[in-house]
């Protein structure tokens, strides 16, 4: 096999299993607010919605780096499910507000 079409194989392969894990956990945040009805407080959800509303990573209403929806993400209560966000903003206010001075957003 040619060298270029391994390495295009191994990124195709790595791609989708990044979608992969993407759609799991989309999935599993969904279940636990949805069905296991496992939700945070509207008060912190908001704030969460708040700081994912200028997040560098967000792709609409999804997290860049996991894939779940924000609305979603937000109302879980769990770290273990997670209720973390990838960027350290929900758990570190500090870094969201030396964020957001730098980037002036």
């Amino acid at each position: 096999m040619n060298l270029n079409l391994i390495q295009l194989i191994q990124m195709i392969l790595h791609q989708l299993w990044s979608l992969a894990k993407g759609a799991f956990t989309c999935v599993k945040a969904f279940y636990i607010s949805n069905v296991k009805g496992q939700k945070t407080n509207i008060p912190l959800m908001s704030e969460r919605l708040s700081m994912c509303a200028v997040c560098p990573i967000r792709e609409e209403d999804k997290c860049g780096e996991c894939g779940c929806y924000l609305k979603e993400k937000a109302s879980l209560t769990d770290p273990e499910e997670g209720s973390v966000c990838p960027m350290g903003f929900w758990e570190n206010k500090d870094s969201f507000k030396t964020y957001i001075e730098i980037n002036g957003k």
